[in-house]
């Protein structure tokens, strides 16, 4: 009966103390916020840490292991959407310049169409942009070709029109 009871006592101490002090405050939206902010196991206590600060010190080994897991999985995130490339300035002639952290590069639509390494770390809605326009460009051009009075005519009085690629 005595183990019984101190084997109860054992199940209770362990349900009310955790083997992990810090919980991550899933109230804040992590999408937007810098910092990563616990909760303190049993106070009113919260602390504020950066990236920086997790990776530097021990306190990762008193936060809960799935609160890790999440962190590690939206810094991921935010390091490949840093290291994407957005438009800074759109020139003429189908001249764009993109900038990345520091990084700044002025290409043409051609070029960049062609590079799949550039279209790949650039941020979508840009890459389409640039798309978009280096074809409407491209379009024009096959417009103005095909309207001109010079081509060909065939005995019908038809033009011939030839197909560019």
């Amino acid at each position: 009966m005595e183990s019984y009871l101190l084997f109860i006592i054992k199940k209770i101490k362990h349900v009310f103390s955790p083997a992990f002090i810090y919980t991550l405050d899933r109230t804040v939206d992590y999408t937007t916020e810098i910092n990563w902010v616990f909760k303190e196991y049993g106070t009113h206590t919260f602390v504020k840490k950066s990236w920086a600060q997790l990776k530097d010190g021990d306190f990762l080994r008193q936060v809960n292991p799935r609160d890790i897991a999440l962190i590690a999985e939206i810094e991921a995130i935010r390091k490949i959407n840093s290291d994407k490339f957005y438009i800074s300035k759109e020139g003429r002639m189908d001249i764009w310049t993109l900038t990345s952290k520091g990084k700044k590069i002025t290409i043409t639509g051609q070029e960049f169409i062609k590079d799949r390494e550039i279209v790949n770390c650039t941020d979508v809605m840009d890459a389409s942009r640039i798309a978009y326009h280096t074809g409407f460009k491209k379009g024009r051009e096959i417009a103005e070709y095909l309207s001109t009075p010079s081509l060909s005519k065939k005995e019908g009085g038809k033009p011939t029109l030839t197909i560019i690629k």
